[in-house]
């Protein structure tokens, strides 16, 4: 059942929301392979691939069984190799915004600068980290 599920994944896009990217999908298959936020359920990952090496080390799976394990293991992948591109517009954005500020003052020398820059650069570098986990968490997985 989730190798047929998977299948809708060969047609999600990403698409850019704001500062955050989801993966389209709806129905059975967001239930079964993407989180409430549209990003790859890692928990549902984490049991099939359980499930999976369960089946290998028993050898109590059919081959039709492993094909279709196979099968459900490829479009995990692509899930994943997709999900790595989520919020890069948005972090390249702050990205650019954090460079406009210039290199960060070096503390040990005792350069400083203004509080607000100080604060922007700070909440800039905040943002960037939050949105590039669920990519990091994606590589991880691929």
């Amino acid at each position: 059942m989730i190798g047929r599920l998977c299948r809708l994944l060969l047609l999600v896009a990403l698409v850019g929301f704001g500062h955050v990217t989801v993966l389209p999908v709806s129905g059975a298959a967001a239930q079964t392979i993407v989180d409430q936020n549209g990003l790859p359920d890692y928990n549902a990952w984490q049991r099939g691939a359980n499930r999976g090496f369960e089946a290998i080390e028993t050898a109590r799976a059919s081959t039709p069984a492993f094909e279709e394990l196979r099968t459900t293991l490829v479009e995990w992948r692509q899930l994943f190799q997709s999900a790595q591109d989520v919020n890069a517009n948005a972090v390249a954005t702050l990205q650019r915004r954090l460079d406009a500020l210039g290199p960060a003052p070096n503390e040990e020398e005792g350069e400083t600068e203004p509080r607000d820059v100080a604060a922007l650069r700070e909440a800039l570098n905040a943002e960037i980290e939050r949105l590039a986990e669920p990519a990091r968490a994606a590589q991880l997985a691929f």
